[in-house]
């Protein structure tokens, strides 16, 4: 009688490798044209449905789908990167330059700097795809529920000459951080 494999149903075993559904979704990164923001993003959505015991192997696909520079330092910290310890995803992130777990008031401020200082229409781009981007920006924007009163800090606070620590400072002394 030959041995029974055990299925999940979902394209993997239940006692071995990672559904081929779930694997497929592992975001790659090209730092040249990939916005780090949206892969870390993916990446941290990623990590809460994939299977605890195999975050090395989470792992490792997120930094053979990572290319050129991105793939050069995380080959510089491979010791660190290739474990199975959930930390090492965050870690992944860092090296890479996204931001694990943003809180609140800095997913707004990025988009707000996004939607005011770093979205251009690129000179080969036609207007109408310079509009979808545009308006796919202040969508993720106004969905923050950013008021005009925390644009204008923000404006303000980004133009003025303090220096990073002193900025910090103000947003934690006003209260900003936590809603306040």
């Amino acid at each position: 009688m030959p041995a029974e494999d055990s299925s999940d149903g979902s394209g993997g075993t239940a006692t071995g490798m990672v559904p081929n559904q779930l694997a497929m979704l592992v975001p790659t990164f090209n730092p040249a044209t990939d916005s780090v923001d949206m892969w870390t993003q993916k990446v941290e959505m990623l990590v809460l449905a994939w299977p605890e015991n195999k975050i090395q192997e989470l792992a490792t696909r997120l930094v053979l789908g990572c290319q050129g520079t991105a793939f050069q330092k995380l080959q510089l910290h491979r010791s660190e990167v290739l474990a199975n310890d959930p930390k090492c995803i965050q870690k992944i992130v860092e090296i890479v330059g996204g931001i694990w777990g943003q809180v609140p008031l800095e997913q707004k401020f990025e988009l707000a700097e996004r939607a005011l200082y770093r979205t251009q229409q690129e000179s080969d781009e036609t207007s109408d795809s310079y509009l979808a981007r545009m308006d796919v920006t202040w969508t993720e924007l106004l969905a923050k529920k950013l008021s005009l009163s925390e644009l204008q800090a923000y404006v303000t606070l980004r133009s003025s000459r303090l220096s990073s620590e002193d900025k910090k400072r103000v947003i934690v002394e006003s209260g900003a951080e936590t809603g306040g």
